[in-house]
């Protein structure tokens, strides 16, 4: 599984009630609708608790099924147009120049492994 993590921070006049309620109530459904091609699309998003040292607001996870899907995806499903569409929207509430972007492969252990039982 490939997953494209992205680092999100909201934009300074923008607060973080208001971030992720465009996000979730505009931005989310507005690439759901566009984005198909995805296994999952997750936010995560910092806690209070947990945000010193961080200079993220939040965590974007786009999950496809095999590799060649994330290239497909890039090159071929989604046009220009599209990719315009989705900046301007992000411009309203997003630091887009202070995204950052990952590819990753996710390596996952099952809890009862962590402790050394096998199930």
């Amino acid at each position: 599984m490939i997953k494209i993590m992205m680092l999100v921070n909201r934009k300074d006049c923008v607060s973080r009630e208001e971030f992720r309620r465009n996000y979730e109530e505009v931005h989310a459904p507005l690439a759901s609708r566009h984005l198909t091609h995805l296994a999952r699309y997750v936010r995560n998003y910092v806690t209070d608790q947990y945000r010193e040292g961080l200079e993220c607001d939040c965590v974007t996870e786009f999950w496809f099924d095999h590799p060649g899907r994330w290239a497909e995806a890039r090159d071929e499903l989604l046009p220009a147009a599209m990719l315009e569409l989705f900046a301007r929207d992000e411009e309203t509430f997003m630091d887009r120049d202070s995204m950052r972007v990952l590819v990753v492969e996710e390596s996952e252990t099952a809890p009862g492994d962590l402790l050394g039982n096998s199930r």
